[in-house]
């Protein structure tokens, strides 16, 4: 199934006039959608550009979205997936996805001009791997401190000079400004006829990364129960990359059954 699915969606996406190829995004996986949502919103609204927005999961929100100027694909991790990067003629090919050509997934073999949008504001060579950013084109740094480090590896490795912008991070700004204003939505929990009329429980948010020395693979079932027998709510937000890598891990803590106030969010 997901080979046929893989098919239609390449089989769409070489069909598509010039203009749906002009700027394309792809996406891993529907967490990226908070980082590409209002750069797509810009591109779209305020230039009147194109986007063909490809996404890997099929549960992506990107898919859902509606706009003129927007088209958004599927196409599935794979041979296809494989293909679409090789032999794709944007003009400008945007993504999160880091080790573009180190992989499976290559630069194409015609001039398109990359760039990377970072999604983490941690260093480019103490989390990820030293060359993981060295065949992109333009890099979308979130910090300061990542324009810094990307110039020095450029410089000891006698790499030629990408476009460096500081363009921040517009997710956490969002939250930021929602926290400012008062505008962030209470969790649905807090509002059930259950605890209506009570002082609803400070809230504890899991988020960590993932890996086997990540919280939830080391002391999540521990950790969850030691903090709801304290009388705190807990919140569970599993890294996308743990539902690959420790889809096991992930399951087992869905099926917890601990004291109430337990919720998980995908």
């Amino acid at each position: 199934m997901s080979l046929l699915t893989g098919w239609r969606g390449w089989r769409r996406f070489s069909k598509l006039p010039s203009k749906w190829q002009h700027i394309v995004v792809y996406s891993e996986s529907g967490q990226d959608w908070h980082h590409f949502s209002g750069l797509i919103e810009q591109l779209n609204t305020v230039h009147g550009e194109r986007v063909c927005y490809v996404t890997s999961d099929p549960g992506d929100p990107g898919l859902g979205r509606r706009h003129e100027y927007f088209l958004a694909l599927h196409i599935p991790a794979g041979w296809f997936l494989t293909v679409f990067f090789q032999v794709n003629h944007a003009n400008v090919f945007v993504l999160t996805m880091m080790d573009l050509h180190n992989l499976q997934l290559k630069r194409s073999l015609h001039p398109v001009h990359y760039i990377y949008l970072f999604h983490s504001m941690g260093s480019t060579h103490m989390v990820d791997n030293e060359n993981s950013f060295d065949h992109y084109d333009t890099l979308f740094c979130a910090c300061r401190h990542q324009v810094e480090e990307i110039r020095r590896r450029e410089a000891l490795k006698k790499l030629p000079q990408k476009r460096l912008f500081d363009y921040g991070h517009p997710r956490l700004e969002e939250v930021i400004s929602l926290g400012q204003t008062g505008s962030a939505l209470p969790l649905s929990a807090t509002n059930n006829s259950a605890t209506a009329g009570r002082v609803a429980p400070p809230s504890v948010l899991i988020a960590p990364t993932w890996g086997e020395d990540s919280i939830f693979n080391c002391c999540g079932e521990t950790l969850i129960r030691v903090l709801l027998e304290a009388g705190l709510r807990v919140v569970m937000r599993p890294h996308y990359q743990s539902t690959w890598q420790s889809p096991e891990v992930i399951a087992g803590l869905r099926a917890f059954r601990g004291p109430a106030g337990f919720q998980l969010h995908r």
